[in-house]
């Protein structure tokens, strides 16, 4: 099974396949909106991929575009730890979106909790969980950035 590597120190995600060779490394950030009160972070560890075999996509206009939300591809969700203030944060995981915003644009852009990475990114990510199912997302170095 395929996974993903998050260092939020250097700001990249890394593809490994089921053989441990990397697939890619991209640009990604893990910038959380100040509006979401239970995260400031992803906490440095392992979290088991809830889409393994093809992102979650939203049936809504807009959406899943490259300016959109979460990009063309949608979202690689994960399960994430409970918080003080919620039972579980649903909804976490992997996705592009953004790419042309007039303030922070892709990988930048803020989100409610996910890692935002390229549109490049999604599309490697998505074309090798069709053959090789992803089964972790794996975030290190994320906890002490100088982040809020």
């Amino acid at each position: 099974m395929s996974r993903l590597e998050f260092d939020g120190m250097k700001h990249e995600i890394t593809l490994y396949n089921s053989k441990e060779e990397i697939v890619g490394t991209w640009e990604a950030q893990n910038n959380i909106d100040h509006i979401v009160k239970d995260m400031r972070h992803l906490p440095d560890k392992s979290y088991i991929v809830q889409d393994q075999h093809s992102p979650h996509r939203h049936n809504t206009p807009g959406v899943d575009t490259a300016d959109g939300e979460y990009g063309t591809c949608g979202i690689v969700r994960f399960y994430t730890p409970k918080t003080p203030y919620n039972e579980k944060h649903e909804g976490v995981g992997v996705h592009a979106g953004r790419e042309h915003y007039y303030r922070r644009p892709g990988p930048q852009h803020p989100t409610k909790g996910c890692i935002r990475t390229t549109e490049e990114a999604m599309k490697a990510i998505t074309k090798l969980m069709q053959s090789d199912a992803l089964q972790t997302v794996t975030v290190k170095n994320n906890m002490f950035k100088g982040k809020k």
